[in-house]
């Protein structure tokens, strides 16, 4: 016999959030104090947003330059005056 999937879900939920390499949630997986857990969760939430928030800003600054394109076409009625030959020695 096995596990249920409802409970290996559940279990998988607990080993990330205890193994994660994001130090805070890590750490609030990791509290047994109800107290602690919620100090870490508070930690983890302003770093996530924080993160977004730079995130945005970044792209907002970079989408905010503007971009100047400009596209010149010339067109030629005979090849002759586009080739041009190489001198004769």
């Amino acid at each position: 016999m096995g596990l249920a999937p409802c409970d290996v879900a559940w279990q998988t939920w607990d080993d990330f959030w205890k193994n994660t390499g994001i130090v805070a949630a890590s750490n609030a997986g990791r509290a047994v104090n109800p107290v602690r857990r919620t100090f870490w969760i508070i930690i983890f939430l302003i770093g996530l947003v924080l993160t977004i928030w730079s995130v945005w800003l970044f792209f907002a600054t970079y989408l905010g330059y503007p971009v100047t394109t400009s596209v010149t076409l010339e067109s030629y009625t005979n090849v002759s005056e586009f080739i041009t030959a190489p001198p004769l020695l």
